[in-house]
């Protein structure tokens, strides 16, 4: 009787101990397959799994990992002060508790690159209220943060890019109402023209926010006409006007402009080719300083300057100047702007076959240049079209 009882003992324990084996590897095997990192500890803080996604967030084997403690292998630290999440380590051990990180954790790969990951870690309690070991589950929120980051600065480019012409509708407005009785009909009608002309520039900015959006590069040509380049340089002087009477800004060198000088250009894209630039010398100069234009023909093209003595831009930042939503760190806290102006202003500049590039030193000034081609080729504009 006791070797039956025995057998049957033995048995149950076997049947036991191989539904336990076969719900651990199921467990596993979601473990494996889930999509967000997975890791599990024992009591000890020696890892025991690591799942798929584990391995491809930190460049790591499996292998690499098991059986090692958490800080030998994982390399994580909190966003802000660099410091190891030991708070969060010594919470889910010591005080046995689901937690969460305060902040964003950074991950640092096997290769030195740098993850932005959002987490939870979890006790795994026994029956007997004793820890076995933790449950830990990384997410790699870059481009979420990356995504919020385009729709912050969206919005602030949207909003500052559409102040320029709205200013200058107030500008004229205000022009008018202090002077209307005074003011000759020849000048009104200017003014109205002007109102006009800003109005447009909002609904073209609109359109380029557009094209932006679509292609990442507002270089589309709307109506390429033969336009005065002096009457294009005048229309973004105008735009900038206020700007200028408020910080007494001298702008030097539009006389010397020849009236017969003419490109086949879209009027609209090129007064925010050079409204841009000026608007950025503008910003950026002291007040009472001065902002050189110049043109100047060679050979088969136009060499236009627009040089300020404002901030200048720093020699380690200066690859990044046309980025996307890109401002140089000594400007950005203290001037408004979105980044986007000479981003869309070299996609047009290039649209026309054209190129722009700068000159600057950090607390003397910037010169930007553009160079256009004075005939626009057939193919440029076909493409374009």
């Amino acid at each position: 009787m006791v070797n039956l009882a025995l057998e049957v003992s033995e048995a149950s324990l076997k049947t036991l101990n191989t539904k336990i084996l076969s719900e651990k590897q199921k467990m596993e095997a979601v473990l494996r397959d889930i999509g967000d990192a997975v890791f599990v500890t024992d009591s000890e803080k020696r890892i025991v799994l690591a799942n798929t996604a584990m391995e491809k967030l930190f460049g790591l084997s499996e292998e690499e990992m098991v059986g090692k403690k958490i800080k030998e292998v994982i390399k994580l630290s909190y966003e802000s002060s660099g410091k190891q999440p030991n708070d969060l380590i010594d919470a889910v051990f010591k005080k046995k508790k689901l937690v969460r990180p305060l902040e964003t954790l950074i991950v640092r790969k096997k290769d030195g690159t740098r993850i932005s990951v959002d987490g939870v870690a979890s006790p795994i309690i026994d029956q007997n209220e004793k820890m076995v070991g933790t449950v830990w589950v990384l997410r790699d929120v870059t481009k979420q943060r990356e995504l919020e980051k385009i729709r912050e600065d969206f919005i602030s480019m949207a909003s500052h890019q559409m102040r320029t012409p709205l200013t200058g509708i107030k500008w004229f407005i205000e022009l008018l109402r202090g002077e209307a009785t005074k003011t000759s009909s020849k000048s009104i009608v200017k003014y109205i023209n002007s109102i006009g002309e800003s109005n447009q520039r909002l609904i073209d900015l609109v359109d380029d926010l557009l094209v932006t959006n679509k292609n990442g590069r507002g270089s589309d040509v709307r109506n390429p006409e033969n336009y005065s380049i002096k009457k294009i340089c005048q229309g973004a002087v105008d735009l900038q006007s206020r700007l200028f009477a408020e910080k007494n800004i001298q702008l030097d060198g539009m006389d010397q402009i020849p009236e017969k000088y003419e490109m086949g250009v879209d009027k609209i894209q090129m007064i925010q080719v050079f409204g841009n630039l000026l608007n950025n010398a503008g910003r950026y100069s002291p007040i009472g300083s001065k902002i050189d234009i110049r043109l100047e023909k060679k050979g088969e093209n136009y060499l236009f300057s627009i040089k300020d003595r404002g901030l200048g831009i720093p020699e380690s930042q200066k690859s990044r100047i046309f980025e996307k939503f890109f401002r140089a760190d000594n400007v950005a806290e203290n001037v408004p702007g979105s980044g986007l102006g000479l981003y869309l202003t070299k996609g047009i500049v290039e649209g026309y076959g054209g190129k722009i590039w700068f000159d600057s030193k950090e607390g003397t000034g910037t010169t930007f240049f553009v160079k256009l081609p004075i005939k626009q080729k057939k193919e440029w504009i076909t493409k374009r079209r």
